[in-house]
């Protein structure tokens, strides 16, 4: 670092961020070296008036000074020849003696072409000189390079300062708070391009899950370590991903590319990934995972069939215009794409008409007819007509290239038909309708009478608080949680009088109603199992992170109003239920289902991790600073409409992991396409079931 003069100077240092550990005594070494100070303008002056003579004191050479001799020297050979090109073209002009004229006026431009290379030669000498003076101020001022007998040089090694400290014993570990990394292999996730939950050839896949630091320190340096007991042939993925830091309490999302190359193979890869940190507080578990890969199926451009014919179906003669039918099929199991054709013609026969030489696409199997029309002149002198056709595609070597068509003058054609295949499909008609198709068509289920629900819709906010706007309420709110009432009684087996559907509940109906849950649980003791369903708004405390469920009546100026998440999860595990399950399906970031905040905060916040306790699940619609969004086209919000999807097509007959991996995948997916935004679903459960709670049934 450069330092300035001063009485006293202070260096920090970091040892945290650079990961240092140090447990022993240690000394502090110092080393200063002071500026050279070269006076530039001096030097770069002397050069001006004689190069070389600027050189001296920045090189040890003792003949800088041949340069100066050597530019005056061909400057004055400049000025000697200029003055002889001046007496010879003079001659050139008063001579009377018509064989000199040529040979006076060659002399005097050669004599010129001397003079300005002797001028260029110079010019160069002076501007080489002063840019090695440049170049050697440069050099000793980063002092990288010993300059051997040099002033400035010896002047800043003679005035080195070395300082060094005495020794002291210092321990850096005692004051670092260990972090505990913890990945969270409910969030575990695999996505293919294609959707067919494998890598195939040229295609790009992911692995993504969350980790979080549950510790009381931040994990710095962190990186993802990937390894494969298999090796498999044109599966292509990084083997180290940087993390980087954790904090305490953060979550973060990781993700693992993977890619398949055209040479990969059949197999199935076994995935190990694990979480390294830079101070050995490494993630006590890590992620094991099988995924299968496609080999590449290889397409077969063929020319399947041909003919040559002619509109009105005379003979190929001289004058005539002939067309080439050709028949092309890929006759391979893979795509064929972007295959191009391009046609050559011997001397006097023309080429009239081109249609569609290039095809995007060729399924397996599929076939498609080319024409080329052609012109042979009377002009042309041979009896074989010749037409070379060259085709290529996408992978270079699926297609036969060089083709040839021979046609004899006077053979007896078809006439040219050409059929145009329709491709006017059957349209599949969905009648319209005001309700979404998971509102229809509810299957039914047997009622169990140990089974209690708690059902809350909130959407319309403005009511309650006028200085909000209509963009604060949450749209399809109240048709989310009237549906789901619906499944919790029917899919679901629940009596009705066990069941309560509150919409756009106050912070008093909401406590009263939670009220009326749990105790009736209670009464009827361990074999009870609760569901309490949510759609509305939530907020994070912006100091503290704490979850808020927020009733109708409150926004975040006075979330002391609010109900905290954890309040909520405790009250409901109070009651030692069978199976406590609760279903969210709103965002505690800060943000909203496709409305505005509450409040004019517009930057997210990520929420808490909230650690349960308990025989409770909880689904939620999205993680870390993401937003719970709506699906217009259903009239539901994304989450609650996929969650009710595979209820319906399920008929109930379903475990909680099934239900996870189909919500995870497909409110990903649709929130990408639809609302170009990221929401991924995510599970929490308490300690007690985390071996257990996927074996759950839904019947």
């Amino acid at each position: 670092m450069n330092v300035s003069p001063g009485t006293q100077k202070k260096i920090l240092w970091d040892y945290k961020k650079d990961s240092v550990f140090i447990d022993e005594e240690i000394q502090i070494a110092m080393k200063a070296t002071p500026d050279l100070n070269i006076p530039v303008a001096i030097h770069i002056g002397k050069s001006l008036l004689f190069p070389g003579w600027g050189d001296y004191g920045l090189y040890d050479k003792k003949y800088n000074w041949i340069i100066g001799a050597g530019a005056y020297a061909v400057l004055g050979t400049g000025i000697l020849f200029q003055q002889a090109t001046a007496n010879t073209y003079g001659s050139y002009k008063t001579t009377t003696d018509p064989t000199q004229v040529n040979t006076l006026f060659n002399k005097a431009i050669v004599q010129r072409n001397v003079v300005y290379a002797a001028y260029g030669t110079a010019a160069l000498l002076w501007a080489w000189d002063i840019y090695r003076v440049l170049s050697q101020i440069q050099k000793i001022n980063k002092r990288k390079i010993p300059v051997e007998n040099n002033q400035y040089f010896k002047a800043a090694q003679n005035g080195i300062i070395l300082a060094m400290s005495d020794k002291k014993p210092l321990s850096t570990r005692r004051s670092l708070l260990p972090p505990y990394l913890e990945i969270r292999k409910t969030s575990v996730a695999f996505s293919d391009e294609n959707s067919n939950n494998c890598v195939d050839a040229e295609e790009n896949a992911s692995i993504k899950f969350n980790v979080i630091n549950m510790g009381k320190g931040a994990a710095i340096n962190v990186v993802a370590v990937v390894t494969s007991d298999n090796a498999i042939k044109g599966l292509e993925f990084s083997k180290e991903i940087p993390v980087g830091r954790i904090d305490t309490g953060q979550i973060k999302n990781i993700l693992i590319p993977l890619k398949g190359n055209v040479d990969i193979e059949t197999a199935k890869a076994n995935f190990t990934i694990k979480l390294k940190e830079a101070n050995g507080n490494d993630a006590p578990n890590d992620i094991e995972i099988n995924i299968s890969t496609l080999a590449f199926l290889k397409p077969n451009v063929t020319i399947a069939d041909y003919k040559f014919t002619t509109d009105d179906g005379s003979k190929a003669q001289k004058g005539k215009i002939i067309n080439l039918q050709l028949l092309l099929q890929n006759q391979g199991q893979g795509l064929a794409k972007n295959i191009s054709m391009s046609y050559n013609l011997p001397k006097n026969v023309e080429e009239t008409e081109r249609l569609n030489d290039f095809i995007q696409v060729l399924k397996p199997n599929e076939k498609v007819e080319k024409n080329f029309k052609f012109l042979i002149k009377g002009s042309f002198d041979d009896t074989v007509v010749r037409v070379a056709l060259n085709m290529k595609e996408h992978y270079g070597k699926y297609v036969k290239e060089n083709n040839e068509f021979k046609l004899s003058l006077n053979t007896q054609l078809e006439k040219t038909k050409i059929e145009i295949v329709s491709t006017v499909k059957e349209t599949k008609i969905e009648a319209a309708s005001f309700t979404s198709d998971v509102d229809k068509n509810i299957p039914s289920n047997k009622t169990k009478s140990n089974r209690f629900a708690l059902v809350i819709g909130n959407e319309d906010y403005k009511s309650k608080q006028p200085t909000l706007n209509t963009e604060s309420n949450v749209e399809f709110a109240i048709a989310d949680a009237t549906i789901f009432k619906e499944y919790f009684v029917n899919v679901f087996g629940l009596e009705e009088k066990n069941i309560r559907l509150v919409n756009n509940a106050t912070a008093g109906e909401l406590k009263q109603n939670l009220y009326w849950l749990t105790n009736l649980a209670k009464k009827y003791g361990n074999e009870a199992e609760i569901y309490f369903y949510y759609a509305g708004h939530g907020l994070p405390d912006e100091s503290t992170k704490e979850s808020y469920v927020i009733p109708v009546d409150v926004n975040a100026s006075n979330l002391s109003s609010a109900i905290k998440l954890t309040e909520i999860y405790n009250s409901l595990s109070s009651t030692n239920a069978n199976k406590i399950t609760v279903f969210l399906d709103a965002c505690f970031s800060g943000g909203a289902r496709g409305s505005a905040l509450l409040t004019a905060r517009t930057v997210k916040i990520k929420p808490k991790y909230d650690f349960l306790k308990g025989n409770i699940v909880v689904f939620t619609a999205s993680s870390g600073e993401q937003s719970a969004l709506s699906y217009k086209d259903k009239r539901h919000g994304m989450f609650t409409y996929f969650l009710l999807k595979k209820l319906q097509e399920t008929r109930g007959n379903l475990t909680y992991k099934d239900l996870q991996n189909y919500v995870t995948k497909q409110v990903s997916f649709e929130s990408s396409r639809t609302n170009s935004k990221d929401q991924d679903p995510q599970v929490l459960f308490g300690t007690e079931i985390k071996d257990n709670w996927e074996k759950w049934e839904i019947k």
